[in-house]
């Protein structure tokens, strides 16, 4: 099967949500899946969860971020951009290896916008990864380059938001 690159993007709720139900979907057909997160300190549910799974699955080494990137000094931005740079490196090797059939980087296309990873090393992995690799983005602001090297790309746009109306976010709904 030849793999397709897949972004979820858009300022709506529910990025994470559709890649986890393509996840889903390849673990029930028992697909090796490769999952990464950035800019997430790893204590989401859905990691929580996913952790509980020993089958078909391996987590790929994410930075653990701590505070958003808006709150950051110059310094921690510097020192985050390096650690971001080094997670991709070290998530793409492993998967060159042809192992995997889905690899998912959540919150990819967040780093690349805040140009805290080269667009380039996305683009330029997406054309050697491995022709069955089915590659799987989220993040808001996508640029037309990875919209260009993409196969789907969904626009997840907010309508309508509770936060708006003064409700924080929810355990097990938001995070």
């Amino acid at each position: 099967m030849k793999g397709l690159v897949h972004i979820y993007t858009g300022n709506g709720k529910g990025k994470t949500t559709a890649a986890l139900g393509l996840l889903v979907r390849a673990l029930g057909c028992e697909l090796n899946v490769y999952y990464t997160q950035f800019l997430k300190n790893g204590t989401s549910s859905e990691f929580k969860f996913l952790n509980t799974i020993n089958r078909n699955l391996v987590f790929g080494n994410s930075a653990k971020i701590n505070k958003f990137t808006s709150n950051m000094t110059e310094s921690e931005l510097a020192i985050t951009k390096d650690l971001i740079i080094d997670q991709f490196t070290e998530n793409i090797r492993d998967v060159k290896n042809g192992r995997y059939n889905m690899v998912i980087f959540d919150e990819l296309i967040n780093v690349v916008a805040i140009n805290l990873l080269p667009i380039s090393l996305v683009t330029d992995f997406i054309k050697i990864r491995p022709e069955s690799l089915e590659v799987v983005m989220t993040g808001r602001n996508a640029p037309d380059e990875l919209i260009e090297v993409s196969d789907y790309v969904s626009d997840i746009n907010e309508i309508k938001h509770p936060y708006r109306n003064g409700i924080q976010s929810r355990k097990g709904i938001e995070f």
